[in-house]
């Protein structure tokens, strides 16, 4: 398996911005190939929300349903 920097060591452009990884294998429901990925999940470990894409967390149904899991 290629490390990180072996995988990048291609690209030539010069990032100015941070790129993080984790150490290890994410579990398979949390792979995307969309960027970016929201999970909203509940003390009890339930995913609640998926989102990919860009989307408006501003919305009353939004503040609802986060309302709802700290209120569990």
């Amino acid at each position: 398996m290629k490390s990180l920097k072996e995988k990048f060591q291609n690209y030539k452009r010069e990032y100015t911005f941070p790129v993080f990884t984790t150490k290890y294998q994410s579990p398979k429901v949390f792979i995307s190939q969309s960027i970016p990925t929201t999970f909203v999940i509940s003390k009890n470990g339930i995913i609640k929300i998926k989102e990919t894409g860009a989307v408006n967390w501003g919305g009353d149904k939004t503040e609802g349903i986060i309302n709802d899991l700290i209120n569990e």
